[in-house]
């Protein structure tokens, strides 16, 4: 953020312990929401979203709805498991603090590239997790029973 003292982090979520929260309110250009009412339209407002997971399992529904608004997105390995990203094309793998540095850096610096990440990662959902595309995977599975 030193790189650029006009951008802001906007961040959203429950479970934020006191101690990060002390932290976070030191930085002026740094706001914590919380737990948002509706993550949709939290995500409409901000171009990039960052998901730094280092745990669980599954899909995270919340990359997948970023994408599916064409947000450029910055998430871990473990946060792009399940999901058939392809790096620096669909969103940005960052799995250690100088590679999320890096990447917002970068997008902040390329915003047609941060544009271009975004349309791909749109394109993906569209392809691999659209209602059309889930109701014909289901259909052809009941087809093979």
């Amino acid at each position: 953020m030193n790189n650029h003292p006009h951008a802001e982090l906007h961040i959203a979520g429950r479970n934020c312990d006191n101690a990060l929260r002390s932290k976070i309110s030191t930085f002026s250009n740094v706001i914590f929401y919380g737990e948002v009412p509706s993550s949709k339209e939290f995500l409409a407002k901000h171009s990039i979203l960052i998901v730094p997971l280092f745990s669980g399992s599954g899909i995270r529904v919340k990359i997948i709805e970023g994408m599916a608004m064409g947000k450029a997105i910055i998430t871990t390995s473990i946060g792009a498991e399940g999901i058939p990203i392809e790096n620096n094309k669909h969103a940005i793998i960052a799995d250690t603090i100088n590679e999320f540095a890096d990447a917002i850096n970068f997008l902040i610096n390329n915003p047609e590239i941060t544009h271009q990440i975004g349309n791909n990662a749109r394109e993906l959902v569209k392809e691999h997790f659209s209602l059309e595309k889930l109701t014909d995977d289901l259909l052809n599975f009941y087809k093979m029973l």
